[in-house]
């Protein structure tokens, strides 16, 4: 631009001030910001240094200048003149915009100038060229952690010169670190120069298994076990933590393997346990009004919830109650158990009786309810559970039963008048020489009578003359007044004793006696006839046997005192049966 001057041309010509033949030149003459280097930003800030050639250009004027980059739009600023830009002196100037040359590239510049009067245009333009070389790439070994005592392989690649922090130059380097520790390796590009590094980060794994220490335990008790030293645990339990809950019944060691990475380490804990020895009493029940004793054994110490300390304590629950007792033994381990008692209500057996009144000696049937297993005194016969029973009272008795009904017990009675059977006894032998006479003979005063052989006294003789050499069986049937029948019987042994004995009345034999189910009937004939008969002289069964032997099923017949008369041959032999 054109300086405009306050004087008249021709007073400042005299004057000598502006020279007509003035020449004014500006000329780039180098990038000052940027240089070539291993890397650049993406905002690089782009100086030039440009330099005054001709004459002085005056304050408040400015300059127009531009760089362009490998082809790429042109960035115009302005420098402005705050002060003369006298001939040879330089200004340097920052372009606004910046560049981005963060790229491994090479970059072109074209510098500038178009100051428009400027006389040389040859200097107004300048190329030069910045490289960015880019860091050279780097490989190394990856973090890793080592044992204690190992050696470990450090690798770095490239085609480059080396430098470890240890010192070392080469590209391959074995250390031994014995704590975690860093290496760095840093590479030189062999053209460009630049430099790279990185760490590689050793870990070293001093693995000790630091378990807690043996210990004792109490039986049923539980323990944690604690380890340390590692990353990774595995317990012989199976657990993969540091601690593991064990509850051994008997003594027993535990192992654990600890861990960091492929590194590890072994150790062991034993747990003893002491011998339980204490005793509970066990679950019970009791019945309705009773007492029960709970006794404990083994402790030197003994609580109750009910407050007692003592080993035993008797109670009286009126219900179903649980007791708790904690016992401490003499290695001071403590064991706590609760026992139950059932409290269980009393039966109500009821005994029920047909007749109330009856023959003495007859048999009597009665029942009783409200139990599962009953028992009855003063002889009753009974069976099975006892619910049914027989009873043979000989004058008026009490029959009492009593009936079980989960363990627990209660009674009842029942009343049973008789009146009186005839008193007759035979006895159960009788020996009679065949020179001589027997007499037979029961109480007189009843009703009836009738014997085996047909009498109706209450007397008979028998004549040993009139009879073979033998054993004979004679019977008697008696009715009193009041109806009631007794029947008894005895054996007459003609001849000499013994043999007679041995020989002719075990001719026949019954067995078992008593019975219950199944009666047999051994005879030494072929044939016989056998009737069993009850103690009012009723036939309950009777039958015709061929052969020498019989079985007889009597289960559906009461309990009760019976006759077997048998017939064989010209011989009648009755005995007594029980049947139970």
């Amino acid at each position: 631009m054109k300086k405009i001057l306050l004087l008249s041309l021709t007073f400042v010509i005299s004057l000598g001030l502006i020279n007509v033949n003035a020449q004014e030149d500006i000329g780039v003459i180098s990038l000052v910001s940027v240089n070539s280097d291993c890397q650049h930003t993406a905002t690089e800030t782009i100086s030039i240094e440009i330099k005054n050639f001709g004459d002085t250009i005056f304050a408040n004027d400015t300059i127009p200048v531009y760089y362009q980059v490998n082809s790429l739009s042109v960035i115009n600023d302005t420098i402005f003149l705050a002060s003369d830009f006298i001939p040879a002196d330089t200004i340097s100037f920052s372009f606004a915009i910046s560049s981005d040359l963060s790229a491994t590239d090479t970059f072109n510049f074209v510098l500038g100038t178009n100051y428009d009067m400027d006389v040389n245009t040859a200097n107004d333009i300048l190329n030069t060229t910045v490289y960015t070389y880019g860091v050279p790439a780097i490989t190394l070994t990856t973090d890793f952690t080592i044992c204690l005592g190992e050696n470990a392989e450090l690798v770095v690649s490239g085609n480059h010169t080396y430098l470890w922090s240890t010192g070392e130059t080469t590209d391959t380097i074995v250390v031994s670190p014995t704590t975690n520790t860093d290496y760095i390796a840093v590479i030189t590009d062999t053209v460009s120069g630049c430099i790279n590094s990185d760490t590689v980060s050793i870990t070293v794994a001093n693995v000790s298994a630091l378990v807690s220490g043996n210990t004792t335990i109490c039986s049923g008790s539980t323990v944690q076990l604690n380890a340390a030293g590692g990353t990774d645990y595995l317990w012989s339990t199976g657990d993969i933590t540091s601690s593991t809950l064990v509850s051994p019944t008997d003594s027993t060691w535990y192992y654990v393997t600890v861990s960091v990475a492929s590194c590890s380490a072994f150790d062991s804990v034993l747990v003893e346990v002491y011998d339980n020895n204490v005793g509970f009493p066990n679950d019970t029940l009791v019945c309705a009004g009773s007492s029960v004793d709970l006794t404990a054994t083994g402790g030197s110490s003994y609580t109750w919830n009910t407050g007692a300390s003592t080993a035993s304590i008797t109670v009286t629950p009126t219900d179903t109650t649980i007791y708790t007792l904690s016992i401490i033994d003499d290695n001071f381990c403590s064991y706590t158990n609760s026992i139950t008692i059932d409290y269980i209500e009393l039966p109500i057996v009821t005994a029920n009786v047909n007749d109330t009144i009856v023959c003495s000696n007859y048999p009597v049937v009665v029942s009783a309810t409200g139990a599962d297993y009953f028992t009855w005194d003063n002889g009753a016969v009974f069976s099975g559970n006892g619910s049914t029973a027989t009873l043979y009272p000989t004058t008026t008795t009490m029959y009492i039963v009593t009936g079980m009904l989960n363990g627990c017990a209660s009674t009842d009675t029942v009343n049973v008048d008789t009146i009186p059977s005839p008193d007759i006894v035979l006895e159960a032998t009788y020996d009679l020489n065949p020179e001589n006479e027997l007499v037979l003979a029961v109480t007189a005063g009843y009703n009836s009578y009738l014997w085996s052989e047909g009498s109706t006294t209450n007397i008979i003789t028998i004549d040993g003359a009139t009879l073979a050499t033998g054993s004979y069986d004679y019977w008697i049937e008696v009715v009193a007044s009041n109806g009631c029948i007794t029947i008894d019987s005895a054996i007459v042994i003609v001849g000499n004793s013994i043999s007679v004995q041995s020989n002719e009345v075990s001719e026949i034999e019954i067995f078992p006696n008593p019975a219950n189910e199944f009666v047999s009937i051994s005879n030494s004939t072929d044939k016989f006839s056998y009737e069993i008969i009850n103690v009012n002289g009723l036939i309950i069964e009777k039958q015709n046997v061929e052969g020498n032997k019989t079985y007889i099923d009597i289960s559906k017949i009461n309990n009760g005192i019976y006759f077997i008369k048998i017939k064989t041959g010209n011989k009648v032999i009755i005995k007594k049966l029980i049947i139970e």
